[in-house]
């Protein structure tokens, strides 16, 4: 199995995990053609093209944008999103990077918000802050709820029925910004179109408000830093419960290696051995016996949850 699919089956195999009742679609951008169409019949993926043909025609089309060469699949995880919550009328999708490998039952993206910052309208997107504090989310680490649209505007039709306001106005502004082609939308694709549409300032009663409500990274982390210092609890979950560092519990770890821009498994699993695997989380980095035992029950915890024995032991020849 190449890298990236062995990355992204930890991804997948980490959230059914601590998500049992919820279904799991999960996809890659092979399925979806072009030219990188080789998907393995032995992994968990399921067929998307099938699924989500308007995605599919829509992913093609825009291939032949001559700025998209820069940024090509970032933004078809929203699409796909977006179309789901359309055609089989989800109530709210959250969206996960292969990169991720989930810690915990992700509570904050599951309850309900009647009403946060307006008393006029429900939660459109629930966000977490990526590293690059330039964005206004991470687009890895994201859920979006969904209802059923009554409003007019830009990009709304009355007959689309349930939709994502957030994931239409994303898509929307992405095609706009892939038109223009500036630099920064070429390079940041999906992250800088997210982030136009969530940093307008704009009243509840504009057709394209969007009702954003951010969960607070510090004491819940869905996106830790590289010096996280957290390990296994009593209820099997990872936190640090001696206030040594401001995360209090982990619920996703996001890799953020710059994985994406590998053009082969070598490199991934390299960068992976080299560089992540030596971060607090996995190394103790000192002859401290506590500190690595404590590692070593983080590095059972993740090769667990992802059902990967040998995630720590990369070998260039898979």
């Amino acid at each position: 199995m190449s890298a990236f699919l062995r990355i992204g089956t930890w991804a997948a195999n980490s959230f059914k995990y601590f998500h049992p009742d919820i279904e799991l679609i999960s996809g890659t951008f092979w399925e979806l053609g072009g030219a990188y169409n080789n998907l393995r019949a032995d992994t968990p993926f399921k067929n998307l093209k099938a699924r989500c043909p308007d995605t599919y025609n829509w992913h093609c089309d825009t291939l032949k944008h001559p700025h998209r060469v820069w940024n090509p699949y970032g933004i078809s995880k929203f699409k796909i999103a977006e179309e789901l919550i359309r055609l089989e009328k989800f109530d709210k999708i959250i969206v996960l990077g292969a990169d991720t490998i989930t810690c915990a039952r992700l509570t904050h993206f599951l309850q309900d918000y009647a009403c946060f910052n307006c008393g006029h309208t429900d939660v459109d997107v629930i966000t977490t802050p990526d590293m690059n504090p330039r964005f206004s989310a991470n687009p890895d680490v994201i859920c979006f709820n969904a209802r059923v649209e009554k409003r007019k505007g830009r990009f709304f039709r009355k007959e689309e029925g349930r939709i994502s306001p957030a994931l239409t106005l994303t898509i929307a502004q992405w095609e706009h910004d892939f038109k223009v082609g500036g630099r920064e939308e070429t390079a940041f694709g999906e992250m800088w179109s997210l982030t136009k549409v969530l940093d307008q300032d704009l009243k509840h009663t504009h057709p394209d408000y969007v009702n954003r409500l951010p969960i607070d990274n510090t004491r819940y982390s869905y996106n830790a830093n590289k010096g996280v210092d957290v390990w296994v609890g009593k209820d099997f979950e990872l936190i640090n419960d001696l206030g040594t560092n401001p995360v209090r519990k982990l619920y996703v770890y996001h890799i953020q290696s710059g994985l994406g821009t590998k053009t082969s498994s070598s490199q991934i699993y390299d960068k992976l051995l080299e560089d992540t695997w030596l971060n607090p989380i996995f190394n103790s980095g000192s002859h401290n016996r506590a500190r690595f035992e404590q590692r070593k029950e983080n590095r059972k915890f993740f090769k667990i949850v992802t059902g990967d024995n040998d995630m720590f032991k990369l070998s260039k020849r898979h």
